[in-house]
C-alpha cells in the first residue's frame, strides 16, 4: 500500500497590495451635528472596483467627528484608480451627524465629494448613510520645493459648483407641505445626491417661492432633475408648479403643475423631468415698405422680369419678382421677412 501523508497543503493566496490613501471630513457647523457612532467608508473607482468598507473610528470612545471640526485620517486600503463615487455611513442612530463634505488624495488626485446635509434618523430622509460622486475635472500645475530640487506633480482637482434652486408652489396647496424636500441633478455620467432644500421658516405654501443656495459636485450640463420629498410629514401632498435652476452658465426651467403625493393624481412622491431641447429662437419677422418709382421716358413696353433683392446688414431678402407690384409709375407695397439688420 503506497504511503500518503495525512497533512494538507495549505494554498497561500497572494497579497493584494494597499497604497495610502489622506481622507479628510468635515462636518457641518450645525446644533447637534457630532456624531459619537463608528464612521465606515467604501471608496469606489474604475469598473466599479471598490475598496470595502474602511472603519475610520471607534466608539463610543473616538469623538473625531464633532461640530464643526475638520479631522484629516491616513488610511492604507487596495488602489481602485481615481476616486469616482464614495458610500459613507455612520451607527449613531441617536444623534444625528451633519456631513459637510469629504475629500480623498491618493495617486496624485485630490476628490472632494460634496454632502452638505444630515445623516439622520429624524431628518430629510432619515438614512445614516449616502453615496457621494465626485465633481469633473479640472488639471492643475503645482511646483513643488524641496531639498532645493523642483517638481512638478499634476493633480486633479474635483471642484464643487454652486446652484441657485428656486421652487414654486401651485394655487391649489391648502395646507404648506411638512414634508422634506429634495431635487436630485443628472448629466451626462454623474449625478449629484439628494439635496435636501431646508428652509428657515415654514414654507412650500400655496403660491409661495422659495430659493436655495447649494454647493454639490459639478456635474456639468444638467441634463434632467428628479424633485420630489419623503412623505412623512403631517401634510405630505404637494401641488408643485415649476422649479427653475441657475448655474454659472445658464438657466433652466421645468413646469411642473402637478400633485406629488400618495393619494393624487398617480400617487407618486417624486417627479423626472427632462430638460429640453435647445431650439434657436423664432427670428424677429419685420414689415418692409418698398417704393419703386418709374422713370417717364418714352419706352412703351412694359418689362416683366424685373426681380429684386434687399441686402442688410445681418442677412438678406432673396430675389423676388416685380411682376405683381410694377402696375402704375409709383408702385409701393410691403415685403414680410426676417429682420435682415439695416
Amino acid at each position: 500500500m503506497p504511503w500518503c501523508s495525512s497533512k494538507t497543503t495549505d494554498v497561500i493566496q497572494p497579497q493584494i497590495a494597499k497604497i495610502d490613501y489622506t481622507i479628510t471630513i468635515k462636518t457641518g457647523d450645525r446644533e447637534n451635528s457630532t456624531t459619537n457612532g463608528p464612521v465606515y467608508i467604501n471608496i469606489f473607482g474604475r469598473d466599479n472596483q471598490s475598496t470595502g468598507y474602511i472603519l475610520l473610528t471607534n466608539s463610543p470612545n473616538d469623538k473625531s467627528f464633532r461640530q464643526g471640526s475638520i479631522e484629516t485620517l491616513q488610511i492604507k486600503a487596495i488602489d481602485i484608480g481615481k476616486p469616482r463615487s464614495i458610500i459613507i455611513r455612520h451607527e449613531d442612530d441617536i444623534n444625528g451627524w451633519f456631513l459637510d463634505y469629504v475629500e480623498i488624495s491618493v495617486n496624485k488626485f485630490l476628490i472632494r465629494f460634496v454632502a452638505n446635509r444630515w445623516l439622520n434618523t429624524k431628518k430629510n430622509d432619515r438614512q445614516l448613510s449616502v453615496e457621494l460622486f465626485g465633481s469633473e475635472q479640472s488639471d492643475c500645475n503645482y511646483t513643488l520645493t524641496a531639498n532645493n530640487l523642483i517638481s512638478l506633480m499634476k493633480f486633479v482637482f474635483i471642484v464643487a459648483a454652486a446652484y441657485t434652486i428656486e421652487v414654486q408652489t401651485g394655487n391649489e396647496q391648502i395646507e404648506p407641505l411638512d414634508s422634506p424636500v429634495y431635487v436630485q441633478l443628472y448629466g451626462a455620467t454623474t449625478k449629484t445626491p439628494k439635496l435636501f432644500l431646508e428652509p428657515k421658516t415654514a414654507c412650500f405654501a400655496r403660491d409661495s417661492c422659495e430659493n436655495f443656495d447649494i454647493s454639490t459636485n459639478n456635474i456639468g450640463e444638467i441634463r434632467k432633475i428628479v424633485i420630489g420629498h419623503e412623505g412623512n410629514g403631517a401634510v405630505s401632498d404637494w401641488h408643485l408648479k415649476n422649479v427653475k435652476i441657475q448655474t454659472t452658465d445658464e438657466q433652466l426651467k421645468f413646469d411642473v403643475n402637478k400633485w406629488l403625493s400618495r393619494t393624487k393624481y398617480d400617487q407618486k412622491l417624486s417627479i423626472e423631468l427632462n430638460r429640453n431641447e435647445r431650439r434657436p429662437p423664432s427670428p424677429t419677422i419685420v414689415t418692409y415698405l418698398v417704393k419703386i418709382q418709374t422713370v417717364d421716358t418714352e419706352q412703351t413696353d412694359r418689362i416683366d422680369n424685373i426681380e429684386m433683392s434687399i441686402q442688410g446688414s445681418t442677412g438678406q431678402i432673396d430675389k423676388f419678382s416685380l411682376k405683381d407690384h410694377m402696375k402704375s409709375d409709383l408702385d409701393q407695397f410691403q415685403v414680410e421677412h426676417a429682420d435682415i439688420g439695416n
